[in-house]
């Protein structure tokens, strides 16, 4: 609520009557504190989005060495998810961004499975699970893979645990059949212990 000495200053101001002396320093004083806080906030709101940009997930490793990613999966004891993308493909994209990445650094998931991606496209040589060269449209269609996103998760062996998980389907059940795909190749790689 303005006082007294505010009002008159204001009615002095909109009628064109002089100021009082002394009192252009007040106003001047309050249009440099409002500038400088909303500088200051303008440049907090910056660094949180600097920040942030800066805080992102790591993304999955493309993968060039199947055989490699086994090894490490015997170790873990762990099924080997095989994401198979293509450069260009905005499904990928949004499964990468929504679903895959955010697993892959989840602390729930870690240790459980080894995730790589596979871009059909860009990869132009591979190394199958037995250490085979291939290249990654060749053994993307050794499994009937004919379209992205495609996600199959491999015992360490190379062997499908799963049927394939094709295109991103609605995103309310997509991340469970993901979990429920990882957890049917945790089972398999427990079964051949």
């Amino acid at each position: 609520m303005a006082n007294t000495d505010s009002r008159e200053a204001i009615t002095k101001r909109a009628s064109g009557e002089p100021e009082a002396p002394g009192t252009e320093g007040n106003i001047l004083f309050l249009n440099s504190y409002f500038c400088s806080a909303h500088r200051a906030f303008t440049a907090l709101i910056l660094a949180c989005v600097c920040f942030a940009a800066t805080v992102q997930a790591d993304p999955l490793p493309v993968v060039r060495d199947l055989e490699a990613v086994a090894k490490i999966a015997r170790v873990q004891h762990a099924p080997v998810f095989v994401a198979f993308t293509l450069k260009r493909c905005p499904y990928c994209n949004t499964a990468r961004r929504d679903y895959w990445v955010p697993m892959n650094s989840d602390n729930a998931w870690r240790g459980k499975v080894v995730m790589v991606e596979l871009v059909m496209d860009a990869t132009p040589e591979l190394h199958d699970f037995e250490g085979k060269p291939t290249n990654a449209r060749d053994f993307a269609r050794r499994f009937g893979i004919r379209s992205a996103p495609t996600v199959i998760v491999f015992d360490a062996d190379g062997t499908p645990a799963t049927q394939p998980l094709v295109g991103l389907s609605s995103g309310d059940f997509y991340g469970t059949y993901l979990e429920r795909a990882i957890e049917a190749g945790v089972a398999k790689m427990r079964s051949m212990r």
